[in-house]
């Protein structure tokens, strides 16, 4: 065996060697781990790891027997569409097994959505749509039923069955939610914080829902918000005529419940019972560009006014 004497000039020499050392035999320790199919992956992972490839590979090869989530979410242009779709998108990389459907209100796809999906790390379709009939108080009801379409022309339910479940993008959402709503049989149901009150939900007796708590519509037979509920996509092909009736304002989420032909009996409840808030309705404040002029005006070239954000 030969020996190699190793001379150094300095202390800063010898700590760049060693850490050269150090780092190329950390980086030879063999390949990465594959992704895990589970909810969460290891600290150690995501630490490590770009999660556009994380999102990407826990969505690559589903298991036949695990149910996908289709998540629908309407959006329309506005000064803070994209934070809002980043944000959402950034709890979508974390669940596997999910399809994201992204429906503007629009008649043509804009070229931001267009570029912020080709990046978001979250399998997606791309879809637009206006209602012919402009009812613009009866927040995207038009576009869910784009989203359901969708599914009924491209989706086999034995073959890949699965949830649907409709988020907006203005919502907040613990990535636990979607772990509870992925094994649903008919439809589950859950509370929703902040509305009109901490949190509105289901009353649960006996692991049955009774009725439902509710500051808005509480006379509707499911006074349940958009974001409180999943329905297995076995429902839509069964019931091929459910949709959301969106003519009248107020009505989206019961007349589409009723349509599939459901009674409490058939609701699940998920979140312990409906004792845990794990969806919150919340809202982006509308961003103010007072200063803008101004902005333009001290700078000049250098503040571009048509930067995209």
């Amino acid at each position: 065996m030969r020996l190699f004497r190793i001379t150094f000039t300095n202390q800063k020499s010898f700590l760049s060697f060693f850490l050269d050392v150090k780092l190329k035999t950390m980086i030879q320790v063999g390949p990465a781990p594959e992704c895990r199919c589970d909810s969460y992956t290891s600290a150690t992972y995501r630490a490590n790891h770009n999660p556009y490839d994380i999102a990407l590979k826990r969505n690559a090869a589903p298991q036949p027997d695990t149910p996908t989530i289709f998540v629908v979410t309407p959006t329309y242009t506005r000064n803070s569409q994209k934070s809002e779709l980043t944000m959402l998108s950034n709890t979508l990389r974390n669940v596997y097994f999910l399809t994201w459907i992204v429906v503007e209100d629009s008649q043509s796809k804009s070229d931001l959505v267009t570029r912020f999906l080709k990046h978001c790390g979250v399998p997606y379709v791309h879809l637009n749509g206006i209602d012919p009939l402009r009812y613009t108080k009866t927040k995207a009801g038009y576009q869910r039923n784009l989203g359901i379409q969708w599914i009924r022309d491209n989706v086999n339910p034995i073959k890949t069955p699965g949830v649907v479940y409709f988020a907006d993008d203005d919502n907040s959402y613990d990535v636990r939610i979607f772990d509870e709503m992925r094994n649903t049989k008919n439809v589950s149901v859950w509370p929703v914080g902040f509305r009109g009150a901490k949190y509105q939900a289901p009353m649960v007796e006996n692991g049955k829902v009774v009725g439902f708590m509710s500051f808005y519509g509480s006379s509707r037979k499911f006074a349940i918000d958009m974001a409180g509920f999943a329905v297995n996509i076995r429902l839509l092909f069964e019931r091929p005529k459910a949709r959301f009736y969106y003519q009248q304002q107020g009505i989206l989420e019961t007349s589409f419940l009723t349509c599939l032909k459901i009674s409490y009996d058939d609701l699940e409840p998920k979140a312990s019972n409906c004792t845990e808030v794990l969806v919150w309705h919340t809202r982006t404040k509308e961003p103010s560009f007072a200063f803008e002029a101004k902005m333009v005006q001290k700078y000049g070239k250098w503040y571009n006014p048509d930067m995209e954000v």
